[in-house]
């Protein structure tokens, strides 16, 4: 046994007077009497043993000699030292709160389990962060009751799991001080660090941690892609179960049926439907967030497009034809259409068969709202339309710088140029793609009244650009530009993402809330900014609930196991004690004695 002062020992030494004190006592004188005689013959025991029988005959002195020797142990510091867990002074509480953890077992599902479990752990300083795709501390350093009243009001969300960064969290909690860390999940991570390495960070820094999995087995088949297009939209599904399951996907009104093997994806196409559409995938199963999807398509409509050209082929055209969301008219001049059309393209005309009645009429057409693009040949027509000073042709070699725009932002080839205008620019363009070389436009965009003008300053047949699957992409992301039509993904979100907005109130799965940020945290329909648009969840590591976890095996022990430190277990305050029970027992018997 250990002793954490060992100056105490020299306490025994009051030992030495207090006996001495006792044994000086007067004695009694000795006569003589005959009819005692024979007693003072015993042997001489009387004598010999009256120290001993003073000890065991005297009550009083034993209990003072043992209070003694108490005391001057208790001074001494006596202690042990035990396994023992570090003491709560703060208790954080990590919930999973993602999609996977909406999973049904039985009557309740994970998180209302998890939660259950939680409110048998509220001791001391009560710290709630919950845990989805990014942690929300929604109670620091609380009671045990303002723990409860918050666990009763949280939900689970429609979103993936970061565990491992809400676990960090809970070192900016405690600042410093110890605490106890549980964490209740199903551990089906799929963001954020590894829940077992942000475990060992948190016993590093002094916290103890307990990892509470909370999963059993499940079956589910979920939606886990849906690519929306403006005409057709594909929905991508699996089986995460050991049996093949006839899926069934319903897309409004419409029913598709599918046979899906074991632990195998499926894709669906169809017809996109115009405005919010619910998708719901059938049987149900244990999951049901991930049954559901949505599609937000404001304007699913041909943009009607007129090339003017007397080239017999061109890339331009080939490009074009290729999607599906234009509506293409090819005219050879002299013979022309009326000009009610979107989009009018200027390509690889016979300026001779150009009437000038047809310049005048497209300039009307643009001045009224429509777009014009006019592309670059051996002979420009004297056009005021034409946004460009044109220079002399060049056939010196450079790369194309494209600017960020929404339809050159999936451009990430490099393209060479070998023939093209010096062209100077206006300072009412706005360049989309100037030479590597002299900065030289390009391409522009330019507004004339109402309506735009773009110039194309690329000659296809000396680019390289032409044969690039950039190409088709581009010149259909222009048009649709051209349309002010946004990017279906604009309309399309994952669950998890947070966008910024001027504050207004916003309507949103939930509810209706006034904020400057749109929270993706459930699947279905917000409102904001004048448009509706959707979230999903689409994210099959969150769809797999087999109850297989994240964890490896390997890692059980860590994941069960808390940190456990030697703790000093003190006997000073109980031999103290004692020695308070013998100096009052002390009392008692002087008191019965009649001595007080």
């Amino acid at each position: 046994m250990p002793f954490g002062n060992s100056i105490g020992w020299y306490a025994f030494l009051s030992l030495i007077p207090f006996i001495l004190l006792y044994l000086i006592r007067p004695k009694p004188k000795e006569k003589m009497i005959p009819s005692l005689m024979f007693f003072m013959r015993d042997k001489g025991f009387f004598r010999h043993s009256t120290f001993l029988r003073r000890i065991l005959h005297n009550l009083l002195f034993i209990l003072q000699l043992l209070a003694i020797l108490l005391l001057a142990f208790s001074l001494t510091e006596p202690y042990s030292l035990v396994d023992a867990t570090i003491a709560a002074e703060n208790t954080i509480i990590v919930i999973d709160a993602s999609a996977s953890m909406q999973t049904k077992e039985g009557s309740s599902t994970r998180f209302e389990r998890a939660v259950d479990l939680a409110n048998g752990h509220l001791s001391g300083k009560v710290s709630i962060v919950m845990a989805a795709n990014i942690p929300i501390v929604l109670l620091d350093k609380g009671s045990g009751s303002e723990a409860r009243d918050a666990l009763s009001t949280i939900e689970a969300r429609d979103t993936a799991t970061n565990i491992g960064d809400a676990m960090l969290t809970a070192i900016n909690i405690v600042e410093g001080e110890k605490g106890l860390v549980y964490v209740f999940s199903d551990f089906n991570y799929n963001e954020g660090p590894d829940p077992i390495a942000a475990k060992r960070a948190l016993l590093a820094s002094g916290l103890e941690v307990e990892l509470i999995e909370v999963s059993g087995e499940a079956k589910n088949a979920g939606i886990i892609a849906l690519d929306v297009g403006r005409l057709d939209s594909k929905a991508t599904v699996k089986n995460f179960n050991d049996e093949p399951l006839s899926l069934a996907l319903q897309v409004g009104t419409k029913t598709f049926t599918k046979m899906v093997a074991a632990d195998s994806i499926e894709t669906f196409t169809f017809e996109t439907p115009q405005g919010i559409t619910q998708i719901e995938l059938k049987p149900q199963d244990d999951l049901l967030t991930d049954n559901y999807a949505y599609i937000s398509a404001p304007d699913t409509q041909k943009t009607n497009v007129l090339l003017i050209t007397n080239a017999e082929k061109s890339n331009i055209k080939t490009a074009l034809q290729a999607a599906r969301d234009i509506k293409l008219t090819v005219s050879e001049p002299p013979v022309v259409p009326a000009f009610e059309y979107d989009v009018i393209i200027i390509h690889k005309v016979d300026l001779e068969f150009m009437l000038p009645g047809f310049y005048e009429e497209i300039e009307k057409m643009v001045k009224g709202g429509r777009s014009l693009i006019i592309t670059a040949q051996e002979k420009m027509p004297e056009w005021e339309l034409i946004p460009v000073s044109l220079g002399k042709t060049s056939e010196e070699s450079s790369g194309v710088v494209f600017s960020e725009s929404s339809f050159t932002k999936h451009i990430i080839t490099k393209h060479i140029a070998n023939r093209y205008f010096l062209a100077e620019p206006s300072e009412e363009l706005t360049p989309i793609a100037t030479l590597e070389k002299g900065d030289i436009p390009l391409i522009t965009l330019s507004k004339y009244e109402t309506g735009n003008v773009v110039y194309y300053g690329i000659f296809d047949e000396y680019s390289t650009f032409k044969s690039s699957t950039d190409y088709p992409i581009f010149w259909n992301g222009l048009i649709n530009y051209l349309m002010q039509r946004e990017d279906l993904a604009d309309y399309n979100f994952a669950t998890g993402r947070t966008l910024i907005v001027p504050e207004q109130k916003v309507q949103t799965p939930s509810g209706s809330v006034e904020t400057t940020r749109v929270i993706f945290d459930k699947v279905g329909k917000y409102s904001f900014d004048g448009r509706d648009v959707v979230a999903n969840l689409l994210n099959e590591e969150e769809s797999e609930i087999s109850g297989d976890g994240g964890v490896k095996e390997e890692e059980a022990e860590l994941l069960l196991g808390g940190r456990r430190e030697k703790a000093r277990d003190d006997f000073q305050l109980l031999i103290a004690a004692i020695a308070a029970c013998l100096l009052l027992a002390e009392l008692i018997y002087i008191k019965y004695r009649g001595d007080i």
